[in-house]
C-alpha cells in the first residue's frame, strides 16, 4: 500500500485503507473508508450533560462548519485490548477488571473528596483536573463563577473549590462572597488560584473568607498538599475572615499504582514553541520518552497566552521565526513580567549566525541550539537549564 495510493491515487477493489495508532509501545490498526488528508486543528472539550464517549478526546469544527470528533489514541487501544468499557453510564471508562471485581465483591465504598475547579481557561482546568484525578480526587469543572454557582446551588456535593479571580459573567471574588452568605455553602473551603499576586487582591480574598491564595504558575505538589490541609480545616491565607475548624482529614484514596500526596512528585513540564507541526511532534516525542509532560504552541502569541494562563512550565524550547509573534519578541515580553522571567527559555532554530545568538542572549535566553539537534544533548541541556545553569555564551567582539 503506497502513500500515493492512500492519498487519492487509483485504488484497486481489494485495497484497504488503515490508520496505525501507537501508544505506550502498543500498536493498533484501524480500517477506515478513506484518508482525506492532514491538517492542523484545535481540539475543543466536549461539555454538557451528555457524557463524553469512550475513545473520543474531544471535537473540532471544520472550515465548512461541521463538527468532527477526535479519537483518543490511548483509549482506543485500551478498548481494543479489552481493558476499557464503552457503555455509557455514570462511571464511564472504568477498567474491565476493576468493574468485574466490584460486581463480584461488594465492599464498603469510601467517598473520594470532590474538588470544583473554576477557571475560564480550558487548559488550566484540564491540567488541574489531571493533577487532582491522579491524586485520587473526583473533579468537576466550571468555566466561570456563574456556572460554578449554578452547580453548587443545584446540590453538587463539593468538598473543596479552587477558583480563578478574573472570569466572565461572575468573577471569583463575587462567587466567594455569595458562597459565604449561603449556610450550606459557607463551610466549603475556597482557594483562589490566580495570576493576580498583588497584596490588595489577597486582602479582599481574605476579607471574603478564602481559605487559601495561590498565584500562577503553581507547582503541583504545593496545590495537592494545600488541598489536603484545607480539607482538614486549616486556613492557609493569613488574616482570613474564615475561622479554622477541627475535623478528621478527608483524604483521597489514591488509585492503584498512584503515590500518595505526601510522596507525590510531579514530572517536569516543557513548552515546545514552533510553527512546524513536525518539529513540535518530534520534540514532544523526545521529551515524553524522557518522562516530561509536554505542551505545544504554534507561535509566540499562543505560547504567551499559555504562560500567562499560569501553566506550571519548568523550561521552554522556542523557535525564532514564527507568525504573529516570533521567538525573540516572546523573550522580550517574558523578561518584562516578574512571574515569567524566571522560566528558562532556550532557542532551537535553524538560524546559527552569531548575531542571532547575541540578540537572544541580550533578551534573556538561557540556551541556544541549532537544527538539526541531537536528542541526548537536548535532554541533558534541559536538565541543566532547570537547575539554573546558563548555557548560552556569546563571544565578545
Amino acid at each position: 500500500m503506497s502513500r500515493g495510493t492512500v492519498y487519492g491515487g487509483k485504488q484497486e477493489d481489494d485495497t484497504l485503507s488503515i490508520v496505525v495508532l501507537r501508544g505506550a509501545g502498543n500498536y493498533l490498526a484501524i480500517q477506515i473508508d478513506h484518508i482525506l488528508g492532514e491538517q492542523e486543528i484545535v481540539i475543543k472539550q466536549i461539555e454538557g450533560p451528555v457524557p463524553k464517549p469512550a475513545g473520543i478526546a474531544g471535537a473540532t469544527v471544520l472550515g465548512d462548519g461541521s463538527v468532527m470528533p477526535i479519537g483518543d489514541v490511548l483509549e482506543l487501544i485500551e478498548i481494543a485490548q479489552g481493558r476499557m468499557r464503552t457503555e455509557s453510564s455514570t462511571h464511564l471508562w472504568q477498567k474491565t477488571a476493576v468493574y468485574e471485581q466490584q460486581q463480584a465483591e461488594p465492599v464498603e465504598q469510601k467517598r473520594e473528596p470532590l474538588v470544583l475547579v473554576v477557571d475560564d481557561s480550558i487548559t488550566v482546568r484540564e491540567l488541574l483536573s489531571i493533577s487532582f484525578s491522579k491524586a485520587g480526587y473526583r473533579v468537576e469543572q466550571a468555566r466561570d463563577g456563574q456556572e460554578a454557582w449554578e452547580k453548587l446551588r443545584s446540590g453538587l456535593p463539593c468538598d473543596l473549590v479552587f477558583c480563578d479571580i478574573e472570569m466572565p459573567r461572575m468573577n471569583g471574588l463575587e462567587l466567594l462572597s455569595r458562597m459565604q452568605k449561603e449556610d450550606g455553602l459557607s463551610l466549603i473551603p475556597v482557594a483562589m488560584l490566580t495570576s493576580r499576586g498583588a497584596e490588595r487582591h489577597r486582602k479582599v480574598a481574605a476579607d471574603l473568607g478564602a481559605s487559601g491564595y495561590f498565584t500562577k504558575p503553581y507547582t503541583e505538589r504545593d496545590i495537592l498538599d494545600a488541598a489536603q490541609r484545607m480539607l482538614g480545616g486549616q486556613i492557609l491565607l493569613e488574616n482570613s475572615a474564615r475561622k479554622a475548624r477541627v475535623q478528621p482529614i478527608l483524604e483521597p484514596e489514591p488509585p492503584a499504582a498512584i503515590p500518595s500526596v505526601a510522596s507525590f512528585k510531579s514530572e517536569p513540564m516543557v513548552l515546545i514553541v514552533d510553527d512546524s507541526v513536525m518539529v513540535r511532534e518530534m520534540l514532544s516525542m523526545t521529551f515524553k520518552k524522557a518522562g516530561y509532560r509536554v505542551e505545544q504552541a504554534r507561535d509566540g502569541q499562543e505560547a504567551l497566552d499559555k504562560l500567562r494562563a499560569g501553566l506550571p512550565f519548568d523550561v521552554v524550547f522556542c523557535d525564532i521565526e514564527m507568525p504573529r509573534m516570533n521567538g525573540l519578541d516572546l523573550l522580550s515580553v517574558l523578561q518584562e513580567q516578574e512571574t515569567l522571567a524566571n522560566i528558562p527559555v532556550a532557542m532551537i532554530t535553524s538560524r546559527g549566525a552569531e548575531r542571532h545568538r547575541k540578540i537572544a542572549a541580550q533578551r534573556g535566553a538561557k540556551g541556544y541550539f541549532t537544527k538539526p539537534y541531537i536528542e541526548d544533548e537536548l535532554l541533558a541541556a534541559a536538565e541543566r537549564l532547570m537547575q539554573g545553569e546558563v548555557l548560552l555564551e556569546v563571544t565578545p567582539q
